[in-house]
């Protein structure tokens, strides 16, 4: 966490996306809701970085618990960057989401303005293409 925030506070003419999808639905479709980050800096050079602030556990399944449950870590970026939540959400230029209904809330609870979120699955192509 502690690379992620200096990457986001110097990001410069770099584009931050963060990436927000389900991770369990093949361990138990309804049973378990876990959320992960994919976290992709991409500056003009063509070099990319990728990191991930780790998992949410949202055990209620709502939107609205897991806005609470991401703006924790939003709050601990925050910390190690001597910055604010509202600062670091400010670094972010797209937010991605899947399809799920409940990411659309989680975005919407935290504040995200509706120019910023882009609904689908591209988070997982940055990362292919970053693999490769």
């Amino acid at each position: 966490m502690v690379c992620c925030q200096e990457h986001l506070l110097d990001k410069k003419d770099n584009v931050v996306t963060v990436g927000l999808a389900d991770t369990t639905k093949a361990a138990g479709h309804k049973i378990y809701d876990v959320k992960a980050d994919h976290i992709t800096i991409d500056g003009p050079s063509g070099q990319r970085r990728t990191m991930t602030s780790g998992y949410v556990e949202n055990i209620s399944h709502s939107g609205k618990d897991g806005a609470a449950a991401y703006e924790f870590k939003l709050r601990c970026l925050a910390i190690l960057a001597n910055s604010s939540v509202d600062g670091i959400k400010h670094q972010v230029d797209f937010w991605m989401s899947d399809r799920a209904a409940d990411c659309a809330t989680l975005l919407d609870n935290l504040g995200i303005n509706s120019n910023k979120i882009i609904k689908c699955c591209a988070h997982i192509i940055l990362g292919t293409d970053h693999t490769l």
